[in-house]
C-alpha cells in the first residue's frame, strides 16, 4: 500500500511540475538565451575562386553556432533553416591553405536576437587548381562467349586532362573506362563514362577533379578462336653422319583467332623452314617462328614453338651372327664355329635394333671348290637397309670338305 501511494505521489508531481511550466511559457513567456548549432554558410561570389586559381576542398564543416536571445516560445520554435548566413569571398584576398572569412547574418526571425552576429567567421581550406593530362585504359569486366576472345580494346580519346584542386589531381595516375562484356559474339562500341583512378586502382571522386572530356568511345573487336595443327617444314639433309628419328612441335597445335566480320578456316599453320643442314647434334631443340598469315594472330602464344630434332649418329658395332648352312647335300664338312662375330656399320636405332634371331649368316655350300680346306664367302639375310658390313674378311668361313 505504501509503495502504492509512493508511485500516486511521483505522478502527481510531474504532473504539477509540467502545468507549472505550460502556465509559465504561455503567461509569463520568460527571455532565454540559447545557442543554435550547425547553421550553414552560403558561399557568395565564389568566382573568385577560379579568378585566384584556387579550389575549395571537399568534405569541410561550412556552418557556424549562433548564439541567440529571445522568449522561450520564439527560441525553442527557431528553425536552423530561418537564418541566412553568407560569406562574400569578394573582399577578402584568399591563398592556399587555411583562410578565415568572416560571415554576415542575412536574415532571421523576428524578435530574436542574435547576441554574436558581428563575430562569427568560417574556416575555408584551399588549394591551387592545376591540371594535367593522364592515359585512358580501358578495363573489361567479364569474359565474352566461349569460343570467343575480346581484343585490344580501343579508347578515343586516348587521354584526358584531369583538373581540380592538387591535393588530388596529383594522385591521379589514369582515368579508367569499364566496360562489362555479357556474353558478346559481336564487336562492342559504346560511350563510356571516365572514373580517375590512382596508381592502385584506388578510385577519385568527381567531386574532387574534374575529367574533360568526361566520356570516351570505346571499340571492343570480338573475334572467332579456333585450333589448328603445326606443320613443321623443312629444307636440306642431316649431315652424312647423322640419321633424322624424329621431328616434334610443342605445342603440337595452336590457337589463332580472327574478327567476326572475316570468314577463316585453317586447318594447319606452317612453321618457318628449318634448313636441317645445319643441324649438327643429335638432340636439337630450336624455337622456330609461326608463319604469319593475313587477318589472324595467335591466342596464348608469341607465335613461336619449340622444334626437337632427334637424329642418329652413324656408328659401327660387332654382333655375334649365327651361321645358317645350305645346299650341303654332297659333301659333308666340319668347321669348329656356329656363329662369328660380323661388324656392322649404320646409324645407332637401327643398329641397335639387330639380333641373332633376326639377321643370319648364310654359308652356301653350293659354292665350294670340290674337296679339301678352303675359304667359302657368307651373305648375310634380313640385314636392315641403311646396315652394312664393311669388313668383307669376316665374311669368310673356313671349312674341311669331303664328298659323302
Amino acid at each position: 500500500m505504501a509503495k502504492k501511494n509512493e508511485i500516486i505521489v511521483k505522478i502527481t508531481c510531474v504532473i504539477a511540475a509540467f502545468v507549472l511550466w505550460l502556465y509559465i511559457s504561455n503567461t509569463e513567456n520568460p527571455s532565454m538565451d540559447y545557442v543554435i548549432k550547425n547553421v550553414p554558410v552560403t558561399l557568395v561570389n565564389d568566382d573568385r575562386l577560379k579568378e585566384s586559381d584556387l579550389a575549395l576542398l571537399p568534405n569541410q564543416d561550412l556552418t557556424v553556432s549562433l548564439s541567440v536571445k529571445g522568449t522561450l516560445a520564439e527560441v525553442y520554435s527557431s528553425k536552423k533553416d530561418q537564418f541566412s548566413v553568407v560569406a562574400d569571398l569578394s573582399y577578402y584576398a584568399l591563398k592556399k591553405g587555411e583562410n578565415k572569412i568572416p560571415v554576415i547574418l542575412k536574415t532571421s526571425p523576428n524578435n530574436i536576437q542574435i547576441l554574436n552576429k558581428d563575430n562569427l567567421y568560417v574556416t575555408l581550406y584551399l588549394d591551387d587548381v592545376v591540371e594535367k593530362t593522364v592515359p585512358v585504359k580501358v578495363s573489361l569486366s567479364t569474359k565474352v562467349k566461349d569460343g570467343f576472345e575480346d581484343f585490344s580494346a580501343v579508347a578515343k580519346p586516348d587521354s584526358v586532362v584531369v583538373s581540380g584542386a592538387a591535393t588530388y589531381v596529383d594522385k591521379v595516375s589514369y582515368a579508367e573506362a569499364s566496360v562489362k562484356l555479357d556474353s558478346f559474339t559481336y564487336d562492342l562500341n559504346k560511350k563510356v563514362t571516365l572514373t580517375a583512378k590512382e596508381v592502385n586502382g584506388e578510385s577519385i571522386s568527381d567531386e574532387y577533379v574534374t575529367i574533360k572530356p568526361s566520356n570516351v568511345d570505346v571499340s571492343v573487336p570480338i573475334n572467332i578462336v579456333k585450333t589448328a595443327k603445326v606443320n613443321i617444314k623443312t629444307t636440306g639433309e642431316l649431315g652424312n653422319n647423322l640419321n633424322l628419328v624424329s621431328i616434334t612441335s610443342d605445342p603440337a597445335e595452336v590457337k589463332y583467332a580472327f574478327n567476326v566480320s572475316n570468314s577463316v578456316n585453317i586447318t594447319e599453320i606452317d612453321t618457318e623452314p628449318i634448313d636441317l643442314s645445319k643441324v649438327k647434334t643429335n638432340n636439337a631443340v630450336l624455337k622456330v617462328k609461326l608463319k604469319s598469315l593475313n587477318n589472324i594472330h595467335f591466342v596464348g602464344s608469341d607465335g613461336t614453338v619449340t622444334v626437337t630434332i632427334k637424329a642418329d649418329s652413324l656408328l659401327s658395332k660387332k654382333i655375334s651372327i649365327p651361321i645358317s648352312v645350305i645346299n650341303d647335300s654332297g659333301y659333308t664338312y666340319n668347321t669348329v664355329i656356329t656363329s662369328k662375330e660380323i661388324t656392322l656399320q649404320g646409324f645407332e636405332s637401327v643398329i641397335n635394333k639387330i639380333n641373332k634371331d633376326n639377321v643370319k649368316l648364310v654359308l652356301d655350300m653350293s659354292k665350294a671348290k670340290g674337296e679339301g680346306e678352303q675359304t667359302i664367302p657368307c651373305t648375310l639375310e634380313n640385314l636392315p637397309d641403311g646396315v652394312t658390313a664393311p669388313n668383307q674378311d669376316e665374311l669368310n668361313i673356313k671349312v674341311n670338305l669331303t664328298k659323302k
